[in-house]
């Protein structure tokens, strides 16, 4: 209806977007027939021979926070916004003495970037879920461990500048051993990734970024944010070491942007976390109490995912009355 000959209408699969037809309207009385061209969603046509073993590695993940020493936990916490209150401002945000500019004194979130586009970025699982802790498949164990502890001896170098003023790591440096001089290593983590990603989100997935290792110092701290929109929608962070004081775990922080409160993702190395970068707020705000945490990231992103300035769709479950409850405004 309303519509005239020249206009074109594009036709998807409802489970995945698959484009099935584009079709070119002509006279007024065309009819057409749409066929699904042999197309199968994801989930029946991809290799699900190791989905039971990722199965299980995530059902390792499930231990609760228990006993006083944070350091030795591996568990997620969730703390409700009274809770998140009586933390000491001291351990997290920025300082004067580490502020970038447009940052302020005890900042622990950045809510700027991504809102203009929030609404159009797709859940590419359970839209109330967007995290996942797990083990580490053998195979990343066996890449990543021993790669890290040999060239931690003699290929680290300091981190560059980190843009966006999210890190105070122009006043606390960090350290990296980079991926990109490892081509084997680096295929190997990119090939284990794909296929714990995919599981996890039942989407075919296209590569997009994946780096480190990362060595946070003492004092570190990382804002809570979202990712690039365009290419981080599936995320994981490996924890590859930890040299913590006692009770000085640190913990991820997931921000759901329908639940009030934070999660707190502890992790030992060998442990990773799966999320969804581009619509979860997600960072470190605690400044670490330990001197070294080594991670790894890997990044994907839906096969034909452009970003949110090429697509016209709206997430349904989005909803911005619910996003603003979880946006403190002096975190702005």
């Amino acid at each position: 209806m309303s519509s005239f000959p020249g206009h074109v209408f594009s036709f998807k699969a409802s489970t995945d977007e698959f484009m099935l037809m584009s079709y070119k309207a002509g006279k007024a009385d065309d009819h057409i027939t749409i066929t699904d061209c042999g197309h199968k969603p994801p989930s029946a046509s991809m290799d699900q021979s190791r989905w039971a073993e990722f199965e299980e590695l995530a059902a390792e993940s499930g231990s609760p926070c228990d006993g006083e020493d944070s350091s030795k936990w591996s568990c997620v916490r969730h703390l409700l916004p009274d809770e998140i209150k009586k933390r000491n401002p001291s351990e997290f945000g920025f300082h004067k003495e580490d502020l970038p500019p447009g940052r302020k004194v005890g900042q622990t979130a950045d809510w700027s970037y991504g809102l203009s586009t929030m609404h159009k970025i797709i859940n590419v699982t359970a839209y109330d879920g967007g995290y996942l802790k797990m083990q580490m498949t053998d195979g990343l164990k066996k890449i990543i461990m021993p790669w890290y502890e040999a060239r931690k001896k003699d290929r680290m170098k300091v981190h560059e500048h980190i843009a966006g003023g999210y890190t105070n790591i122009h006043a606390i440096g960090m350290d990296k051993i980079d991926l990109d001089h490892f081509p084997q290593q680096h295929r190997g983590i990119i090939k284990e990734m794909q296929a714990v990603l995919e599981w996890w989100t039942k989407t075919r997935l296209r590569h997009t970024a994946t780096f480190g290792a990362r060595i946070y110092r003492r004092g570190s701290m990382l804002v809570n944010h979202v990712d690039r929109q365009d290419t981080h929608l599936a995320i994981a962070v490996l924890q590859v070491s930890q040299e913590v004081d006692e009770g000085g775990g640190w913990p991820l922080e997931i921000i759901h942007p329908h639940f009030p409160g934070v999660k707190e993702v502890y992790m030992q190395p060998g442990e990773m976390v799966l999320y969804e970068g581009a619509r979860i707020h997600h960072g470190r705000p605690m400044r670490l109490k330990g001197n070294e945490f080594g991670n790894v990231f890997s990044h994907f992103s839906p096969m034909d995912w452009q970003g949110p300035h090429r697509t016209s769709t709206i997430n349904p479950h989005y909803s911005p009355q619910k996003q603003a409850t979880n946006h403190p405004k002096t975190e702005l």
